[in-house]
């Protein structure tokens, strides 16, 4: 809010690094001990400039009028049902977000992206692999609605992936199970592989 209200301030820069720390190793977006939850206002930012400034007003109306359940995510829940009015999951518009968060700091297009991207940490590769063959495969561990980036080094170039776990059901559950993702970069084609 206070950077709606306020724009010259940008006290939220301060947070950042605990966002783009600790959320783009495959940990959930909406829980995490230890962190005090300002650093994600980016998704704020991202809502807000995808769908307007008065989006994240609606979803704070909407958790008044969620009821709370143990065991379950008002917050999340609330951007769902605010999202589904507007014809978009809470999936897609997180897979977006994911990747919005790729464009900051000095890959940041403030016109496309997050406007104030250039000051942003930028986000990190969870994994970083050689690929001198055909093929090369890394494997982790991610919670549900969690993103992460994996960098192939190629001899002279860098192939970038970045995850999105859309995994809503269980994040609304609060459940933070680890999910094993494999990513794969291959200079052939790959059959019968999802």
């Amino acid at each position: 809010m206070e950077d709606v209200v306020y724009t010259d301030v940008n006290d939220y820069y301060n947070y950042l690094p605990d966002y783009f720390g600790r959320f783009g190793d495959g940990r959930a977006f909406n829980s995490h001990p230890g962190v005090g939850g300002y650093e994600r206002c980016v998704w704020a930012l991202f809502l807000a400039k995808k769908h307007g400034v008065s989006v994240m007003r609606t979803v704070w109306e909407e958790m008044r009028n969620t009821p709370y359940q143990a065991n379950k995510d008002v917050f999340l829940e609330s951007n769902a049902t605010v999202l589904a009015a507007s014809g978009i999951t809470l999936q897609t518009a997180f897979a977006e977000f994911t990747k919005w968060n790729y464009f900051t700091w000095d890959r940041a297009d403030t016109d496309n992206y997050y406007p104030e991207g250039n000051h942003y940490p930028r986000f990190q590769p969870l994994q970083k692999i050689a690929f001198y063959n055909t093929t090369s495969t890394t494997n982790s561990t991610v919670e549900p609605l969690s993103s992460s980036m994996y960098e192939f080094d190629l001899l002279q170039d860098t192939v970038t992936a970045v995850i999105a776990n859309v995994d809503v059901n269980n994040a609304l559950m609060r459940n933070s199970t680890l999910q094993k993702i494999d990513v794969t970069l291959s200079s052939q084609s790959l059959h019968n592989h999802l």
